[in-house]
């Protein structure tokens, strides 16, 4: 295995007790620098304090250490989605293999195909998450919009409103189901679930 560098963070506009944490996990760190634990933990510190370029690459690290342990490549996932979103596919793809029960790299695997316009593939992930938590919100909103892209829009209304009564203040089940009514021609419709999105704030627990 090759040695991959810690990375050492620019701690001057943090507070101290931060940049004190994080020095502390990093001095852990290259105490035992074969240690995939080490360097998952000081990754969890640096993604806590919004430093996810770093954090992406300890967890890479720490998955080449231990290549059985899901959280790395989830984590890893987490912290690239934005700005590589390709590589982040590739990553819940791997902790999904790795742990057929643990549903959130398939929730985040399964959002992020439908976002790229991948519908079949993640209908296939959104269905194995709904066997494992058939009730949850996000679960549910997908199987909605899915089921509004295939033109299903009876079926599109029955998931949607039932993610909306698991999570009445999630925006974007409430914009899906804006274009559902849409679809049915249901303008009544439509202005209330615009009256109730001037409401909600624009940002939403994840």
């Amino acid at each position: 295995r090759f040695r991959r560098s810690v990375p050492l963070v620019d701690a001057a506009n943090l507070e101290r007790e931060v940049a004190q944490i994080i020095d502390e996990s990093r001095a852990a760190l290259l105490a035992t620098p074969v240690s995939a634990r080490a360097w998952g933990e000081y990754a969890n510190v640096l993604l806590a304090h919004e430093f996810s370029t770093d954090a992406a690459q300890c967890y890479v690290r720490a998955e080449e250490l231990d290549g059985q342990e899901v959280r790395w490549p989830y984590l890893q996932g987490l912290c690239l989605k934005v700005d590589d979103p390709e590589k982040a596919v590739a990553c819940f793809r791997r902790a999904a293999r790795l742990k057929a029960d643990f549903i959130f790299p398939r929730l985040h695997l399964a959002e992020m195909l439908l976002g790229a316009g991948q519908v079949r593939d993640a209908d296939f992930h959104l269905a194995r998450a709904a066997e494992l938590d058939p009730r949850n919100p996000r679960v549910l909103l997908g199987l909605g919009r899915i089921a509004f892209l295939k033109g299903r829009i009876d079926e599109a209304l029955r998931w949607t409103t039932q993610a909306i009564e698991a999570a009445p203040s999630n925006r974007d089940a409430r914009v899906l189901l804006c274009q559902i009514h849409q679809a049915r021609g249901d303008e009544q419709a439509v202005a209330e679930q615009l009256r109730v999105l001037q409401v909600i704030p624009e940002t939403q627990p994840h």
